[in-house]
């Protein structure tokens, strides 16, 4: 059976090297055929319910694409590729649905509610004339009190607006239009949330918003949050997330007629209204100091380098369940100020930030910087050279909700512990989006700082969750409790970034979770340790997908598991389209397979460097593990599933540096052929590297065009 196998995989390598030589684009699918298997082979094994210690314990919260990627591994770059071409659309003015609404559509809903779509409502009435915006405030009183008891659909104005009240003739006129507009849409926002949560007690959802901790324990799967759960599996997701969608296209819709009337001002002004859903605040144009306690359901600010305190944007429900901030201009600092969530958060509710421009400073602990717990929390930036700080669940960070940071330009810094710059928990997106600039990505590696040592690298490096990373909560080692990760994604479209990280990040998924780092072009730099760049363990999906530029991949310390590696059941994926690109491999990585899994390595074009150093494992390596009869990862319930390690360069003249007792020979326009490792496995186990020098294939060749032009400059 081997030799007929080995033949045949010969001659699939000879026909695919022939089709090279001819200059005709290399496909994934003419690649996978190298080694005798169609695209719909490359299947990852277990089925999504089946677990190696706890048989068919059913998995909660399984995202809707999950059984595609499985089916068709080829997807799951096809994902990344699909996701950079929406987000290319957020840097054209006047394309699509508009930078906000677009990226949280993307990243935060359709990978959760795939045919999920914003009302439409009717935009008429006379937003400026005199009674709309005490119209609008009584609006806000009127659901308010109605509660998750209102009904029917929410009225964007009434058709006779009542004579202006004092409240009203407190403000300049030409601010009274925008105001008015954008408070009747978070009223309606607010009634959505509101009976979202309508079957929920509410004790149950005030233990469930007021959980701590939840991102960061939930890997290890020894803490239990019932309330979470049941506020979960009870309240309504889909109407949080149509509220998410009209604050967000209120709010785009609004900043520009804001901006239109703030030039229109002159000196330092304030008004203030107080509501049922919260203080309404407009302010500008000094240096001013704004202070929320969970009590600011609108707060605008026209100018001015700003401080600004407390929970900032930020909806803590059920006490408040919708709360925007907008600054307009200026150089302003953000602290969260105490342990509430801030800076753009939605815990239960929707909470957004928005600061449009100016060289900003954004410092917090947890929960904040666009963070989703059982809500929708936006932080969207419009330019400037801006600098992050969080301890964890930030910097696009989501369970059970959508947590999303929007970066349109600016040369920016992201720091954070963990949990963050890109986390997707149970049934979240959370997502780090940023569309220009020089920017570095620091998830803190080092334990001393980060307070979080991992056993994997001896506590000498901490666990991120970080820079593009799905995780889910293994319950099946303890009480049984199994929630699958949700998407975590860190997309850079330009730009000479830096990317620097300690364990498990930069493209990782765990346990059922997906993770995605995509970078759309510039030379980068990647730093990272173990379970990282494009890792994945315990039925999730990793994927580092890279389109252009010339880039170094290094692996820090001595033993790391990464670049294109996956575990037990699990699929990882590493891309790079483009650029003369550097890796260094310790440990094992670079399609590397182990328990079942598939991983795979697609280099598509330029001159690269490949250094393993001694006693690494890749290059389309597998495993030769048997089965456990006793359970745990590798449960012989799997024993007949296949396994693929595949390493494919397609292009340009690259160099192979390999230790002593590698067991192979890369080299330049060579392949490689691993021996069918069955070790007790009655599955296919495929492991095999081919280097081929060609030009890179039209797909590269597309985008390098579309992000450089014609002269090649960005």
């Amino acid at each position: 059976m081997k030799a007929v196998f080995t033949v045949a995989l010969v001659a699939g390598l000879v026909a695919l090297a022939l089709v090279a030589t001819a200059d005709e684009p290399v496909s994934l699918e003419a690649a996978t055929s190298m080694v005798g298997l169609r695209p719909a082979e490359l299947e990852v094994g277990a089925s999504p319910d089946w677990l190696g210690s706890s048989g068919a314990a059913p998995v909660a919260h399984l995202m809707p694409f999950l059984a595609e990627l499985w089916r068709e591994p080829g997807q799951l770059p096809a994902l990344g590729e699909r996701l950079l071409l929406a987000t290319r659309s957020a840097r054209q003015p006047g394309r699509g649905r508009g930078p906000l609404v677009g990226v949280l559509a993307t990243f935060g809903l359709q990978p959760r509610h795939p045919r999920l779509l914003a009302p439409r409502r009717d935009d008429g009435g006379e937003w400026a004339a005199p009674g709309a915006l005490t119209a609008a405030l009584g609006q806000l009183r009127e659901l308010a009190e109605a509660g998750a008891t209102a009904s029917g659909e929410c009225q964007p104005m009434a058709a006779e607006l009542p004579p202006a009240g004092p409240e009203e003739l407190g403000l300049d006129p030409a601010l009274r239009g925008p105001l008015a507009r954008l408070l009747v849409a978070l009223a309606c926002a607010a009634q959505d949330v509101r009976r979202s949560w309508r079957e929920v007690p509410p004790e149950v959802l005030r233990s469930a918003t007021a959980s701590s901790g939840v991102a960061r324990l939930l890997a290890a799967g020894q803490t239990w949050w019932p309330e979470v759960e049941s506020a979960a599996r009870e309240g309504d997701d889909r109407e949080r997330a149509v509220a998410a969608l009209i604050v967000a296209a209120a709010v785009q819709h609004a900043v520009p007629e804001l901006q239109a009337a703030a030039a229109r001002l002159s000196g330092p002004l304030r008004w203030e209204a107080a509501t049922p859903g919260g203080r309404v605040v407009v302010a500008g144009l000094g240096r001013d100091q704004h202070r929320c306690a969970g009590d600011c359901l609108l707060l605008v600010d026209l100018g001015g380098d700003d401080l600004w305190l407390g929970t900032t944007g930020a909806a803590i429900a059920p006490a408040q369940v919708v709360s925007v901030a907008i600054d307009l201009a200026g150089n302003d600092r953000y602290l969260q100020a105490g342990a509430a969530a801030a800076q753009g958060a939605g815990v239960g509710g929707v909470g957004l930030l928005v600061d449009v421009a100016g060289n900003d400073r954004y410092q917090a602990r947890d929960q904040a910087q666009g963070t989703g717990f059982l809500g929708y929390g936006l932080l969207w930036e419009g330019g400037g050279d801006d600098r992050y700080l969080a301890e964890g669940t930030a910097q696009g960070a989501a369970l059970f909700g959508a947590g999303l940071v929007l970066e349109q330009s600016g040369d920016d810094a992201y720091g954070v512990h963990g949990e963050g710059q890109g986390f997707g928990g149970p049934w979240g997106c959370g997502a780090l989006v940023d569309l220009d600039g020089d920017d570095s990505y620091r998830a803190e590696p080092d334990p001393s700082q980060a307070g979080r040592a991992d056993y994997h690298s001896g506590g000498r490096v901490a666990t991120n969750n970080a820079q593009g990373a799905g995780v889910g909560r293994r319950g099946d080692l303890g009480d049984g409790h199994l929630w699958a990760g949700g998407l975590g994604v860190l997309a850079d479209l330009a730009g000479d970034d830096a990317y620097t990280a300690g364990n498990f990040a930069q493209g990782m998924g765990y346990f059922f979770g997906t993770g995605l780092l995509l970078d759309g072009a510039g030379d980068d730099a990647y730093s990272s340790v173990y379970f990282t760049q494009a890792a994945s363990l315990h039925f999730g999906a990793g994927l580092l997908l890279d389109l252009a530029g010339n880039d170094q991949h290094w692996l820090e310390g001595k033993a790391g598991a990464s670049l294109g590696y996956a575990w037990d059941f699990a699929l990882a994926a590493l891309v790079d389209g483009s650029g003369d690109d550097l890796y260094r491999l310790v440990g094992a990585g670079l399609g590397c397979a182990d328990r079942r899994s598939l991983a795979m390595v697609l280099e598509l074009g330029g001159c690269d460097t490949y250094h393993l150093e001694e006693g690494a494992r890749g290059l389309g390596a597998v495993d030769d593990r048997p089965p456990r009869a006793g359970g745990g990862e590798g449960f012989q319930a799997g024993a007949d599933a296949p396994q693929v390690g595949l390493f494919l360069d397609l292009g340009g003249d690259d160099l192979y540096q390999v230790g002593r007792g590698f067991g192979a020979e890369p080299r330049d326009a060579s392949l490689w052929v691993w021996p069918d490792c069955g070790g007790g496995w009655r599955g296919r186990n495929v492991g095999a590297g081919l280097d081929l020098t060609s030009e890179p294939p039209e797909s590269a060749a597309r985008w390098m065009a579309a992000e450089r032009g014609p002269s090649g400059s960005r």
